[in-house]
């Protein structure tokens, strides 16, 4: 029923009525389902010694080179340009929906400049947005 290497699963298992209860399919199951849990218990213990040790490998970085790690944890440029990802994704989510309201928000976001030139060639080139002939631009 059980394997040599499960006993001391097995062990623990004893003392539970319910366990008792099933048969030996739904014991080998509940072993099973044990021993994954312990082997995902060890792997984030593992995970979090690594991780431990990567905080004191920051910390020892940073307090020995305190220039470099202040311009490492300055995100304002990628964060900016996270931003301008998402402005330009949700600006044209919106022209799909209302264009109008989707060039407004391009607009807005700083991403298309007003001009008629430029919200032509959007409009041409644009790519992710819905494009048909039926579909009127109120303005």
């Amino acid at each position: 029923m059980v394997a040599p290497h499960d006993s001391y699963l097995l062990q623990q298992l004893e003392g539970d009525k319910r366990f008792h209860s099933l048969n030996d399919e739904q014991k080998r199951a509940v072993i099973e389902v044990r021993r994954k849990k312990e082997l995902v218990q060890r792997e984030l213990s593992v995970i979090d010694q690594e991780l431990a040790r990567i905080d004191q490998e920051l910390a020892q970085f940073e307090r020995r080179n305190p220039q470099a790690a202040a311009a490492a944890t300055t995100s304002e440029g990628r964060t900016n340009e996270n931003n301008k990802t998402l402005d330009d994704v949700q600006g044209r989510q919106k022209f799909n929906v209302d264009p109008k309201k989707g060039i407004e928000s391009l607009i807005a976001s700083g991403l298309l400049n007003d001009t008629p030139e430029d919200i032509a060639s959007f409009l041409y080139k644009g790519g992710r947005i819905t494009k048909t002939k039926n579909r009127r631009i109120p303005w």
